[in-house]
């Protein structure tokens, strides 16, 4: 990191330039996330790196922070520039920009009182994959070694998109990638799904483009503050629905937790199926890389062991719905049945026996035990008075 970028002074004032042209343009400034974000990013911090040093970002998900928080700035950003006299209207301000858009704000400034200040060199542009898909933004690495990017599709009016780049062109990598690309195109064909837009090889890296998905992550919904059972019951009926599609094509999501579930309007978005596997009517064994992934208080037993089926999917949804009903994340429920193993939340929740009864099903420790598939836990939930 250059000195330029270690100087607080000037990162200070490159903050007050754009917090004081957004009140010029608006007649509001930057909340304290906003400029959480701005002062991380003239510091070219990761997002993770801005999570774990500023107070505003601690408690928030990094794919949040990276996805939502951060898209949204810079698109109001964005908006703002282009509807000053200052820019153009093809104008863009993004995270690898920043020091840019400060400098653009001072030679458009004619006040005596703008501030001097040192500007680090620009960054390079990002790259264009297959001709087409624009590199705008880094936004986090996974500890698989894969990345996600945002990019600009340049065929469709600069449309945004996800893209995700993994390493690793083993045989089998590239086997089991193809066959994956192959299966989420088929998935991606519903409305709560991001769609695959393209999955291809090129040079040392595996490259899958996504729909960009912005929205509320449920993490961010899911407080101490219990949900109605009504609330629930919609969340539960809007995310089966989504695995008895998926389950029709043989597969299994198998990554289901708050941070993967975005709420678009009314509608909730299932996303990030790095994890998905097609299981042929029997109990499959996952990888490590995968299993690592999973977000552990949301994870049956048996995926936890290594071994994952279509109950697997039902058990992370079932807990979501145990969650939402106590306002108690999971991994704070210590209380179970020592017969049975199974979690004890009842006595946390206003919820009616009926409808616990379908939950304790879906969580139930043994496999065996819960709904085979989502159409049947659907029905149970259909069933209800």
């Amino acid at each position: 990191m250059s000195q330029v970028l270690n100087r607080s002074d000037d990162i200070n004032k490159a903050v007050k330039i754009i917090n004081d042209f957004v009140y010029q343009n608006t007649k509001e400034y930057l909340n304290n996330n906003e400029q959480a974000i701005i002062q991380g990013s003239l510091k070219q911090l990761s997002y993770k790196s801005m999570q774990q040093e500023y107070l505003e970002l601690k408690f928030y998900a990094l794919d949040y922070i990276a996805r939502n928080l951060a898209y949204d700035l810079w698109k109001k950003l964005t908006v703002i520039a282009r509807s000053s006299s200052l820019f153009n209207p093809k104008y863009r301000v993004s995270k690898t920009k920043v020091w840019i858009f400060v400098n653009d704000i001072n030679q458009g400034e004619e006040k005596n009182n703008t501030e001097i200040i040192d500007i680090p060199a620009a960054t390079m542009e990002g790259i264009i994959l297959r001709g087409r898909y624009q590199i705008e933004e880094h936004l986090f690495d996974r500890d698989s070694g894969e990345r996600q990017f945002l990019a600009r599709d340049r065929h469709l009016g600069d449309r945004p998109c996800l893209v995700i780049q993994r390493s690793h062109q083993t045989p089998r990598v590239i086997k089991q990638f193809e066959r994956e690309g192959k299966a989420l195109s088929q998935i991606g064909r519903h409305s709560q799904l991001p769609d695959l837009l393209a999955y291809f090889k090129e040079q040392q890296y595996l490259y899958l483009v996504y729909q960009y998905i912005s929205g509320t992550a449920l993490t961010e919904l899911l407080t101490e503050k219990s949900w109605s059972e009504s609330a629930v019951k919609f969340l539960l009926q809007s995310l089966l629905s989504i695995l008895e599609f998926i389950q029709q094509h043989d597969l299994t999501h198998r990554n289901i937790n708050p941070d993967n579930i975005i709420q678009v309007g009314n509608q909730w978005i299932l996303t990030d199926f790095a994890c998905i596997k097609e299981i042929h009517h029997s109990i499959s064994p996952i990888s490590h890389s995968t299993f690592a992934q999973g977000m552990n208080s949301y994870m049956s037993p048996e995926q936890h062991m290594g071994m994952a089926n279509f109950t697997s999917d039902i058990y992370a949804v079932g807990m979501i719905a145990v969650h939402a009903l106590t306002g108690i994340h999971p991994r704070k429920l210590k209380k179970y049945n020592p017969q049975t193993g199974n979690k004890i939340w009842r006595d946390q929740a206003q919820v009616s026996l009926d409808f616990a009864d379908v939950i304790d099903c879906a969580i139930s420790y043994q496999f065996s035990d819960r709904y085979r598939t989502a159409q049947e836990m659907l029905e149970s939930l259909k069933n209800l008075a």
